[in-house]
């Protein structure tokens, strides 16, 4: 007895080790773009800004972007906010100058939205990885931050937006290699305004005609982007 005991148990124990060895199942994919077109896809939205497609990225018309906030979008139907388990990303290139540039996701409107973005400026110059919002029309507000980075101008990097829930988390990868990561949970006012928005994209703030010591030049790129579960 003691004999088939030990046995069902050493059973036990293979299936379960064979079960933590198999690899996870795909994410699902909800929305994914190479910008490999000569324009953005009709299912994309441009907001406060118009974009421009060529040699496999996706960049702003500089002159375009809204002069009274000097943030542009382009957003996408994300097909659900899947609250439970949710990955945005974006391969960004960074401008040779200055950057500033980020995704946008749970996005209900240009009034209500959640960011995370990537600043290279003379305001940062080792550069800056940010969590913020903006809620209900307000002015768009840092809600936590990294600095002093060591980030290079010029350089593709990767953000990575994840949702579980109220738990966001905005990460940043160089090659592969996490550079840095912030953890931020939702407020109640948040979840109201934004939390059941079904929209993610690309932002950029960028004053064409002005001379701010935090804003992009236009020329950062974004490479490609995604939605899809987590």
């Amino acid at each position: 007895m003691k004999h088939r005991s030990r046995s069902l148990l050493s059973v036990m124990l293979a299936v379960g080790l064979l079960a933590a060895l198999a690899p996870a199942a795909s994410a699902q994919i909800f929305v994914g773009d190479r910008f490999n077109g000569t324009a953005l896809r009709p299912a994309w939205r441009q907001v406060n800004a118009t974009w421009r497609v060529g040699s496999g990225a996706a960049r702003v018309n500089a002159a375009s972007v809204d002069p009274n906030t000097n943030v542009g979008y382009a957003v996408i139907n994300m097909k659900g906010t899947h609250k439970s388990g949710l990955r945005i990303q974006s391969q960004v290139r960074l401008s040779p100058g200055k950057s500033n540039v980020g995704i946008v996701g749970p996005f209900k409107n240009v009034e209500n939205h959640l960011f995370c973005r990537v600043e290279i400026t003379p305001a940062h110059p080792l550069g800056m990885v940010v969590v913020g919002h903006r809620v209900r029309g307000g002015e768009p507000t840092v809600q936590k931050f990294k600095t002093g980075l060591n980030l290079q101008p010029g350089a593709v990097y990767k953000l990575v937006t994840e949702r579980h829930n109220k738990l966001i988390t905005c990460s940043l990868f160089r090659k592969g290699t996490l550079v840095t990561s912030i953890r931020y949970k939702l407020k109640p006012a948040e979840l109201s305004a934004f939390g059941g928005g079904k929209k993610a994209g690309l932002r950029i703030r960028l004053v064409a005609r002005g001379n701010r010591r935090d804003e992009d030049d236009g020329r950062s790129k974004f490479q490609d982007f995604r939605v899809s579960s987590i």
